[in-house]
């Protein structure tokens, strides 16, 4: 069976990060809330151990959200290089392909075998002009999905924080005077807020690759294809948008698919 493309690699190493960090992730911080509502709502020595209880789980849900990044990272560091072959062939670097190639997880590369993502590319081979139309058509999806995934993080942030304080200070209310309770509650309460703080900055991560993803698109508007040096430094700041934010929700693509493609055919169209 011959290898799957790296194209095909980053596609499902990406589910897999998306796996993780919209998964189980999330799992991780509706267990603790719900441990949380229990440790203000018990007496000791149960709200110590909730307390407990929710400081393993944050950090169970930071370990996820830690690999879910280092395969979003691998996979974008795959299509970079799949564009760069798509545009100019492969072969010169074989032992770092190879390396790449290595580095995806046995689930990724499991249901790589089965996807065909031959139609990846809008433009094909062989110059650079296939390389901008690549890269601009990329960043230029990317602005509008991260901005629709930072506008509805936001929300949920809010919401999330609104009822962390409302939980925390029915809590309080029904404090019964032990001193002991109550720093095992203000644990679990300072616990609890780690959730907010992780919602907050994915909003936040989203919001920053929106802007380098716009700023990339139109740096790519008047760029000129002959030369090389100022579309390097292009996909490399595109790169390091793309890498440091969250993978994109499949929810928000599915949603603005056509207006998108509708957006991008016209955009094209006016060249």
């Amino acid at each position: 069976m011959a290898e799957p493309g790296l194209v095909e690699l980053a596609t499902t190493e990406e589910e897999n990060a998306k796996r993780h960090l919209f998964k189980w992730l999330p799992c991780c911080h509706i267990a603790a809330a719900g441990l949380t509502i229990g440790a203000l709502l018990s007496p000791l020595p149960w709200a110590y151990l909730f307390g407990v209880l929710v400081l393993v789980l944050e950090a169970l849900a930071w370990q996820f959200r830690r690999w879910a990044l280092a395969m979003h990272r691998r996979s974008d560091q795959a299509r970079r290089r799949a564009l760069l072959i798509n545009a100019f062939g492969g072969g010169a670097e074989r032992l770092d392909v190879a390396d790449l190639r290595k580095s995806f997880s046995d689930w990724a590369c499991k249901r790589a075998a089965e996807l065909d993502r031959s139609d990846y590319w809008a433009e094909r081979a062989g110059e650079l002009p296939g390389v901008l139309a690549n890269l601009q058509e990329s960043a230029f999806w990317s602005k509008h999905l991260y901005k629709a995934a930072a506008k509805r993080m936001g929300v949920i942030a809010g919401a999330v924080g609104a009822c962390l304080v409302a939980i925390a200070v029915g809590g309080f209310l029904v404090f019964d005077g032990d001193t002991e309770l109550a720093v095992a509650r203000v644990l679990v309460v300072a616990l609890s807020l780690l959730i907010g703080l992780d919602l907050i900055g994915q909003a936040l991560a989203w919001s920053s690759a929106a802007s380098e993803a716009e700023t990339v698109d139109r740096r790519l508007e008047h760029m000129d294809g002959a030369l090389a040096e100022p579309l390097l430094a292009v996909i490399g700041d595109y790169a390091i948008a793309t890498s440091m934010a969250p993978p994109i929700p499949d929810r928000f693509y599915e949603r603005d698919k056509d207006k998108l493609d509708d957006l991008w055919e016209e955009r094209r169209g006016g060249h």
